[in-house]
């Protein structure tokens, strides 16, 4: 089906009520409801129909009396083809939240936590409908990926800048209810100033890098962590521990912890390892959990190699002002461990449980990153720089 380019004017000038607001949410929903219809399949169309309703009645419980007049006129908003209403009806609900801030009028605290997952489903199955694309999409996978016909299978990130820039990439979401972090990474690809900022870099963000195992736990079972994947005899590997380094096959296939029959058994792994290894110019790798009674910054596990020892202070250094460790026990497994040697800083991230601070935290942690990379490539290397920065081997004989 070929996608509609007809273009329905809908500007305001004036400002509006939150009353009006929500009023002009709702129509946009409604307007890439009937978008979807003219464009989709059957199944498309329903699933986005189910969506807007359970997104109209979050809204309807919204108490606007308690929202004030926004002070500014609001900008002209015309309504268009479906590849720009999947975007604007997201960016309508975070607006709405910013302008009148009216929590007062929310039947509950964690309403807007509610609708931005719901959300973010009615924009993916709009995004498939009209086959919407853009440079802010990369979309990378495996071999065996493709093949993964059960389950959802598709890893996607999206990426600010483009080019042969030093680029940072953020990778969230690796247990499968870890909600907090998929959702504080999705935040932050939306909601930063980083192409701005740093226009000499890239930053690739993956707020879910176990995608089926996220949809399960979201829909089915809010204490799944694995993939979903079979296994010899149970369901699902931990993600978090099926990389190269130090890894261990564990006995139990039905354990949570169970690190698969090999390195990079499961389709996610492999995607993101080849993904990452890549990145020509990836200089910070930074893998974001919930797993902290405060934001925390985790630097690899102990590795005999002069690569470990160069990047320590690099990420303490970076990580600054944010509390920085040391891992307390060994590991096996893990992404972040994997590329050190490739990578010149790598860390995990823990956010805070239910922290309204995550996102702030996050945004400033990766600007920190982001500054130190671009100073460090701003000036010539000075002599000092071949000795502290050689290759393993320069330090054998010492």
């Amino acid at each position: 089906m070929k996608l509609s380019t007809a273009f329905i004017s809908a500007a305001f000038a004036d400002p509006q009520s939150a009353a009006e607001r929500l009023t002009e949410v709702g129509s946009r929903a409604n307007n890439l409801l009937s978008l979807v219809e003219q464009n989709g399949s059957q199944g498309q169309f329903n699933k986005v129909k189910k969506w807007v309703n359970r997104f109209a009645k979050g809204l309807a419980d919204i108490n606007t009396s308690a929202c004030s007049l926004p002070a500014e006129a609001a900008v002209d908003r015309a309504m268009g083809g479906l590849c720009q209403e999947v975007d604007s009806v997201a960016a309508m609900i975070r607006s709405y939240a910013r302008d009148y801030g009216c929590t007062a009028g929310y039947p509950n605290k964690r309403l807007m936590q509610k609708l931005g997952p719901q959300t973010r489903k009615l924009m993916r199955v709009a995004d498939h409908a009209g086959k919407c694309s853009g440079i802010r999409k990369r979309t990378f996978r495996s071999t065996r990926a493709t093949v993964a016909s059960s389950h959802r299978n598709k890893l996607e990130a999206i990426q600010l800048n483009e080019g042969s820039n030093p680029t940072v990439m953020i990778v969230c979401g690796m247990r499968a209810n870890d909600f907090e972090s998929a959702k504080t990474c999705a935040d932050l690809a939306e909601n930063n100033n980083f192409a701005e900022d740093f226009p000499g870099m890239n930053f690739i963000i993956a707020p879910v890098a176990n995608p089926s195992g996220y949809d399960y736990a979201l829909n089915n079972d809010r204490y799944w962590t694995k993939t979903r994947e079979a296994n010899s005899v149970c369901v699902g590997t931990d993600l978090t521990r099926n990389f190269d380094v130090n890894f261990e096959v564990s006995d139990d296939p039905c354990s949570n912890e169970y690190s698969g029959a090999s390195s990079l058994s499961t389709w996610e792994a492999s995607a993101l390892n080849d993904f990452i290894s890549s990145q020509e110019n990836l200089e910070a790798l930074l893998v974001v959990e919930t797993k902290a009674d405060e934001f925390n910054v985790v630097t690899p596990t102990k590795q005999d190699s002069n690569a470990l020892r160069k990047l320590l202070p690099r990420v303490f250094k970076s990580s600054e002002p944010f509390k920085t460790t040391r891992p307390q026990e060994s590991r096996s497994g893990f992404l972040e461990d994997s590329f050190v040697g490739q990578v010149e800083q790598v860390a995990t991230v823990q956010l805070e449980h239910r922290a309204d601070s995550n996102l702030e935290n996050l945004q400033s942690l990766v600007a920190s990153f982001a500054e130190d990379i671009t100073k460090k490539n701003s000036h010539a290397p000075a002599f000092i720089d071949s000795i502290m920065w050689a290759e393993d081997n320069v330090f054998l004989t010492t």
